[in-house]
C-alpha cells in the first residue's frame, strides 16, 4: 500500500499523459501481483485475486486508450 500511495504521489508530480501511464502501470503491476497470489493460494482467496487481475488489467490499458484518444 506504501508503494502504490508512492507511485500516486509521484505521479501527481508529472505531466497528464505520463501521470496516467504511470497510474495505467501501476494497475497492470498490481495484476502481476494478484496472479502472484493466485498462484500461491495464499494472502486472498482465490477468487478475490483473479477478480482483481481481471479488473486491473481491462483498467489499466482502458486508461492509456483514454489518455492517447485524448491527444489526438
Amino acid at each position: 500500500m506504501v508503494v502504490y500511495g508512492g507511485i500516486a504521489l509521484v505521479g501527481l508530480t508529472f505531466g497528464p499523459v505520463a501521470g496516467a501511464v504511470l497510474a495505467s502501470s501501476a494497475l497492470m503491476a498490481h495484476a502481476v501481483w494478484d496472479d502472484i497470489h493466485y498462484r500461491r493460494n495464499a494472502v486472498v482467496p482465490r477468487s478475490l485475486a483473479e477478480a482483481c487481475m481481471f479488473f486491473d488489467v481491462p483498467l489499466g490499458l482502458a486508461v492509456i486508450v483514454v489518455v492517447l484518444a485524448g491527444l489526438s
